[in-house]
């Protein structure tokens, strides 16, 4: 974790100076879709930011598979906007496990709801549904 100062302030790529946090490469829908990001060692984090609209059914998922320089850490709840609770965000956190050039592919997905159980996601990508990807490239 970075502390908050530094998560204020992290906006691409930073190391945070003051708490010796995690070097992190942040990564958000609105801005990085199909960037490059260069420069990335084993053992740092990309954090990924996607915008979710929570009634429209639809939700972020890692496209399968993930790159075998990487691996899902988190992938995290949906965050609503103060100002507006239907929008919001969800990140998913990968670990840079890996060397060479890589890809990180999401897609989304229908979310399903039942009686039954938790709300839970399809696999399948939703027809006509949007898609992120970046390219990392790892030293």
């Amino acid at each position: 974790m970075l502390c908050n100062r530094c998560q204020q302030t992290l906006v691409v790529a930073g190391e945070c100076k003051n708490c010796g946090g995690v070097y992190l490469t942040k990564v958000r829908e609105a801005t990085d879709l199909h960037e490059t990001f260069k420069g990335l060692r084993a053992g740092e984090e990309i954090h990924i930011e996607m915008n979710e609209d929570q009634y429209s059914g639809k939700q972020w998922e890692v496209t399968k598979p993930l790159h075998t320089s990487f691996r899902l850490k988190l992938k995290g709840p949906f965050v609503q906007n103060p100002q507006d609770g239907q929008y919001g965000t969800r990140t998913f956190v990968f670990e840079v496990v890996g060397s060479g050039s890589g890809n990180i592919e999401l897609h989304e997905v229908q979310r399903v709801w039942s009686w039954f159980s938790t709300i839970s996601s399809s696999t399948a990508p939703v027809v006509g549904g949007k898609q992120f990807n970046c390219v990392f490239q790892i030293k």
